[in-house]
């Protein structure tokens, strides 16, 4: 099997066409999108996504391999 990805523009993003274990970067603005076996859509989060998160909710931990954010007001 191979890997699939494509790359582009997002405003020409079509998720229709995507197929299960698919990835797309779009080039504006800067985004991972992937198909999954359950033809669910994600969108990876960036760094600076994470950042912002962090910096508004003020407070976050890992607690079996996820991250709880908790407000610190």
């Amino acid at each position: 099997m191979a890997i699939k990805q494509r790359k582009g523009a997002f405003d020409d993003l079509d998720t229709t066409k995507l197929v299960p274990g698919e990835l797309v970067i779009t080039s504006d603005p800067d985004k991972v999108i992937g198909k999954t076996s359950a033809g669910d859509i994600v969108e990876l989060a960036t760094k600076d996504d994470l950042d912002n998160v962090i910096a508004n909710m003020g407070a976050v931990r890992v607690e079996n391999g996820r991250l709880i954010f908790s407000s610190t007001t």
